[in-house]
Order: C-alpha cells, then sequence, then structure tokens
C-alpha cells in the first residue's frame, strides 16, 4: 500500500507560477492545445503537424494556443452513441501523450524511474460520469501511452488501469490522515476542483482495509468548477478594456509587442494564482481590489485610473457568486 507521504505531485511543467521544483503542490486540472492545428504525437515522442505549414511552434503550443478544450469537458459532453469504438479526438490524446512524456521525464530525473518498473494506473474521473465515459478514458489512456512510449511493451507493464470516482479518492484521502470517522459512521464528500464539483455521500465499513460503501443518495456533480471563475473574470476584463485600442503596442518584434489578447491572458494567470485564492468577498471589510495594467488611461465611466483598473466589492461578487 502507497502511504501518503510516499505520493511525489508531477510539477514543472510550462509557466509554473511556482518555478522549478515549485512549492505548490497542484497540477493542472486542463490540457489546452491548438484546435487549428492537427496534430499526431509519434512514438519517437516528437509531436508533427498534418498541416502543410510547417511554421507552427508546437514546443509554445501551451503559450500561444488558439483555444483551449477541457479534458473534462471533452469527455463528459461527448455523446457518442457508441462508446466503445476508439474514436478519441486525435488532438486529445495527442496532449494526453505529451502529458505522460512530461510525467516519465519527471520520474526519471527525480524519483529514479527505470524502463524495466511496471507501472499501476489509477485515473480519478468526477462522479458524474458515465461508464462509457470512463471506458473511453482508459482506452484514451493505453493508445497514450502507446505514443508516447511512457511503458514500453517489450521492457515493462502495465499491471492495471484503474478508474476511481474523485470524490472516492479523496475520502480514501481523508481517511488515511484522520481517525474521527469510525466505522459505520456516514460523511459527505463534496469535492469542489476546477473543472466539476461533485458531492457524495459514504458509509464507512472498515478501516483496515479500507472499505466503503454509498449511501441511497444519488451522487451529484455539475460543470462549475473554479475554472468557469477564470473564464467569467477573463470575459470581464475583455468587456472593461474593449475600445483601448492605444494599449495595443506593434515594436516589429513578436517578442516584445503588447497586445490587449496579452495583457489578459496575464490577468488570468495573475487572478488564478493570487487574487482567487485570496480575495473574500463574505468580508464586509473587502471594499474591491485594483488590477494593474500598465498603460492604463483614466475613464471615470469605466472607473479607471493611471494604470489601474478598479474593481469594486460588487464586481466581484458578479462573478465569483
Amino acid at each position: 500500500m502507497v502511504e501518503i507521504d510516499e505520493i511525489a505531485y508531477i510539477s514543472n511543467y510550462p509557466g509554473s507560477p511556482g518555478g522549478v521544483r515549485g512549492s505548490k503542490l497542484e497540477a493542472p486540472t486542463e490540457s489546452c492545445y491548438d484546435i487549428k492545428t492537427k496534430r499526431t504525437l509519434e512514438p519517437n515522442n516528437n509531436p508533427t503537424n498534418n498541416d502543410d505549414d510547417s511554421d507552427n511552434d508546437s514546443d509554445n503550443d501551451s503559450d500561444h494556443a488558439q483555444g483551449c478544450d477541457s479534458l473534462i469537458e471533452q469527455m463528459e459532453i461527448d455523446t457518442n452513441e457508441n462508446p466503445d469504438q476508439n474514436d478519441t479526438d486525435p488532438d486529445f490524446l495527442w496532449g494526453y501523450a505529451r502529458l505522460l512524456t512530461h510525467t516519465k521525464q519527471q520520474l526519471v530525473q527525480y524519483h529514479k524511474f527505470k524502463e524495466t518498473d511496471s507501472v499501476e494506473f489509477v485515473i480519478t474521473v468526477p462522479a458524474m460520469w458515465k461508464r462509457w465515459a470512463c471506458r473511453r478514458m482508459q482506452n484514451a489512456l493505453r493508445e497514450a501511452n502507446h505514443r508516447s512510449e511512457f511503458v514500453r511493451e517489450t521492457s515493462a507493464r502495465i499491471e492495471h488501469i484503474h478508474i476511481v470516482s474523485e470524490p472516492e479518492a479523496a475520502a480514501a484521502r481523508v481517511l488515511a490522515s484522520q481517525r474521527d470517522i469510525q466505522p459505520g459512521d456516514t460523511f459527505m464528500i463534496l469535492d469542489a476542483g476546477g473543472g466539476t464539483v461533485d458531492a457524495i455521500t459514504y458509509k464507512l465499513k472498515d478501516t483496515e482495509p479500507l472499505r466503503m460503501e454509498r449511501e441511497a443518495v444519488r451522487p451529484k456533480g455539475v460543470l462549475c468548477g473554479s475554472s468557469y471563475l477564470n473564464e467569467h473574470f477573463e470575459q470581464l476584463l475583455r468587456e472593461r478594456l474593449e475600445g483601448e485600442t492605444y494599449l495595443n503596442i506593434d515594436t516589429g518584434d513578436l517578442t516584445k509587442s503588447i497586445s490587449i489578447d496579452g495583457i489578459i491572458d496575464s490577468l488570468v494567470i495573475d487572478f488564478e494564482n493570487q487574487d482567487k485564492r485570496n480575495v473574500d468577498i463574505t468580508d464586509s471589510n473587502f471594499s474591491g481590489q485594483d488590477v494593474f495594467v500598465y498603460g492604463l488611461r483614466p475613464n471615470k465611466d469605466k472607473n479607471f485610473v493611471y494604470n489601474r483598473m478598479r474593481l469594486n466589492r460588487q464586481v466581484f461578487r458578479s462573478f465569483l457568486l
């Protein structure tokens, strides 16, 4: 059995706010890729474009993605009538394979992973997922493993691919770290994540080994995770900055030019890593917060002052509630 302190977080993703081997123990909720360019990942781990345009830099697609599809939404909303057929979007597989490639690199570099090691996968999925969606996720993992060569068939093997609901995984984590809940007790897990929010009740049958049974109340999950707050904040910024074209500065050098889209992208990242985690709209003393936008000109109607967009408490409540 793997103990809690033996679990290592795979981090060091491009753009991670914690930096190299940062202290933030989390991984991205969403994978983004360029939806305008179809890509595949060949067995040698080199991403290739299926388009004739060879000028696209695939290594930078996480920073310059023209669109973003949530893995959670794709697997949940897809209502294919034949879920057993292997027709997963190739872009989805490409992103999944890159995720495995990065994970393997980190395991080799920091955790002495060897090609001969056996591998056991545990996939956590929202409680709202149907069985066919879980089967498609399993099939996608097998195909992504083949493309990324995370486990080479000639040197090691995948022992098991387990599917566990996210609330069940959260319950196991809680029960492993405290002893307040005893056999026979019923408890509820509210798993508020980046994509979905799941609620489920369990009755603890035994602690050694850990055994739980679901209550009669049907598990419920909805697509209202914290990533949607980012989308609402982004929409707010686009509405406020509409018409402020003077913020676009073309220097002739793409690496030094400034655009409203780039400003918004940067502000959304700051919101994710700072404001969203610290702003408490239930605090009666919270009156609002300024958002720094270099070059912003005063506008009384929009509540702009030099270099700052002022967002009062009511504005924060409008997209955080």
